[in-house]
Formats: structure tokens, C-alpha cells, sequence
């Protein structure tokens, strides 16, 4: 049982790898905000691309952090189809036509070319292109059955991690008003980190704009860390609903402000480190896809480390036939959270 759970894990895993690889290439070379706002659809690639991505891979993360943990044995079912099915070649050059296209119709709207195609048109196939090419990917490493399964025995699960999700970008968006004291906060955290590696610095608190002589960055909303506060407090505040049996309380309570300042400390780091980056001579490399890919790494990592913390920890997790500080001294069966 063990061998096939790790068939299916490692699946997934090599999924996660290559989609993870190809996004980071694709925001390397892409920046939505090169786009010039010239019909609805435009705008709102340029406006909700980033929030779209970002929350593909909060999904992604928490549903298979979530399934791992709480459904093990429904896991290593799934896993009797996975091992009859191997790795599917026709799937995979579908998925690399499909991003060709991607690419190709990537060059002509990034690029301001196609002047006799409607943007539109341009926008609605490229979309459509880049889907498909996330769907060929996932039925090459798992065939639809396995995800149809990994869907049914998981129960509500898939709806918990869009709800976190979408309660992340709600919180994220409701921070904003918080955006000015949040960025005055990550911009003496960065200067701090920065300090010690440059000899002159130069630092604007009025306009939150920092960095040295050669290169020098603004601290917009976008970059105070709200949006990363905002995910991690929706994966906390979820992890312990659903496992509240294996946690004791109020001591797991204080991994949820911790995490957060941990993600607030990373960002300041990351901007550290991207005006460095810039300052070394790669500005392309620090706005695009450092910039980018950095954030959710971090928050990923912190999220990794929640997880961690309670599962490794008897101080935070209640283990198996150990009593419960809310029940005396009676025993508590190791139970997860049934949805």
C-alpha cells in the first residue's frame, strides 16, 4: 500500500514540479502590466491574470496538502487505477502544442503585433490555449479517472480549499485599507535588511521608494505582504478547523500570528533581495521573475512549516491515546475531521 501511495504521490509530485517550472519561465518572460488597456477583456487579463494565478496555486497547495493528510487510505485506493495507466506521450505533446500556441499568441498580444486580428479574439484564444494546456498536463501525469476519484473521496475538500482561496483574496482586499502602514512597516524592514550589504543606500518613506544609486524599487499595495497575510491566516484558521481533534488549544492559536509575521518578515526579505538582484546588474531578472515568483515561494514555505509545526510538535498536536487538555483525563481517539 505504501508503493502505491507513493506512485500517486509521486505523480503529483512530478506535476507540481513541471507546471511549477513552466510558470516560472512564463513569468520570466511575461508581465501583464506591459499590456495596454485597449478593450474589456484586455483589462481584465491585465487586472485579474496575477489574482487568477496566484489562486490556482493556493488551491492547488492546499488541496493536496489537506488530502494528503486527511485521506490517506482513500489515497492509496485511488492508486490501484494510477499503477494500469502509465505515462501518456500523446497527452504530453498535446500539452506542448498547446503551449506553442500559448507562446505564439504570447508574442503578438504582449507584443502589439496582430494590429489586423481583434484584440479580443487574440485575448479569448490565448486564454483558451493556456487552459488547455493545464488540463493536457494534469491527464498526462493522472489520468481523468484518478482525478475523478482523487474528487469523490476527498468530499467537500476541493470546495474548503476554494473557499480559503477566495476568503485570502477577500482578506487581501480588505487589508488594503491597511496597505499604507503595512508598506511604511515592509519599507523600514527592508532597509534594515538592507543596510548591512550596500554602502549607500538611498530610501523616499514619503513614496516608499528605497534601493541604491543603481536600482531602486517602489513599495506599492501590491508588495506590502497583505496579500500573503491574508492567505496564510485563510490556512491556518483552516487547517485548525479541520483537524481541531489533533490540536491543542489555545496553544495552536499562537502559529497563526506567527506565521503571519513570518510572512511579513519573508517579504521585506524578498524586496531585499530583489534590489540587490537589481543592483548586481540583472533588473530584468529581479522585476519579472523574481518579483513574482518569490512571494508565493515564501508563503508556501510558511505554509509548510504550519503544517510541520503541529504534525512534529507534541507540544501543539495531541497524539493518539495522549488526554485531551479540554477533556481531562479522558483519552481522545486520533480522529480527523470528517467532511
Amino acid at each position: 500500500m505504501r508503493t502505491r501511495w507513493r506512485s500517486l504521490a509521486g505523480r503529483i509530485l512530478l506535476l507540481t514540479v513541471f507546471c511549477t517550472a513552466e510558470l516560472m519561465v512564463i513569468s520570466f518572460w511575461l508581465d501583464t502590466d506591459s499590456l495596454v488597456q485597449q478593450t474589456r477583456l484586455i483589462e481584465y487579463t491585465r487586472d485579474s491574470g496575477p489574482w487568477i494565478v496566484r489562486g490556482i496555486v493556493g488551491f492547488a497547495a492546499i488541496f493536496i496538502t489537506f488530502a494528503y493528510l486527511n485521506f490517506r487510505a482513500a489515497l492509496d485506493k485511488i492508486s490501484d487505477e494510477v499503477s494500469r495507466v502509465g505515462f501518456r506521450w500523446s497527452l504530453f505533446a498535446a500539452h506542448c502544442s498547446a503551449m506553442a500556441v500559448f507562446a505564439g499568441l504570447s508574442v503578438v498580444l504582449f507584443g502589439g503585433r496582430g494590429s489586423g486580428i481583434p484584440v479580443d479574439l487574440l485575448a479569448a484564444a490565448w486564454f483558451l490555449a493556456g487552459i488547455s494546456a493545464i488540463a493536457f498536463a494534469a491527464l498526462t501525469f493522472l489520468p481523468y479517472a484518478g482525478w475523478r476519484q482523487l474528487v469523490l473521496r476527498t468530499g467537500y475538500l476541493w470546495a474548503y480549499a476554494a473557499a480559503a482561496v477566495v476568503s485570502a483574496c477577500v482578506i487581501g482586499g480588505m487589508f488594503r485599507s491597511l496597505w499604507q502602514p503595512a508598506c511604511y512597516l515592509t519599507f523600514s524592514l527592508t532597509g534594515f535588511f538592507l543596510r548591512p550589504f550596500v554602502s549607500a543606500m538611498t530610501a523616499d518613506p514619503t513614496a516608499f521608494v528605497i534601493g541604491t544609486e543603481r536600482f531602486q524599487v517602489e513599495i506599492a499595495p501590491q508588495c506590502s505582504g497583505l496579500e500573503g497575510v491574508g492567505l496564510m491566516l485563510a490556512f491556518g484558521i483552516l487547517w485548525l478547523v479541520m483537524f481541531r481533534k489533533e490540536c491543542r488549544f489555545p496553544r495552536s492559536l499562537i502559529l497563526i500570528p506567527l506565521a503571519v509575521a513570518i510572512v511579513f518578515i519573508l517579504n521585506s526579505l524578498r524586496i531585499a533581495a530583489l534590489i540587490l538582484i537589481g543592483n548586481a546588474g540583472a533588473s530584468e531578472i529581479a522585476l519579472e521573475g523574481f518579483h513574482s515568483q518569490a512571494g508565493w515561494i515564501a508563503v508556501s514555505a510558511v505554509g509548510v512549516g504550519f503544517a510541520c509545526a503541529i504534525e512534529r510538535l507534541s507540544w501543539f498536536k495531541i497524539k493518539k491515546g495522549q488526554p485531551s487538555p479540554a477533556a481531562g483525563s479522558q483519552a481522545v481517539t486520533h480522529e480527523f475531521f470528517s467532511i
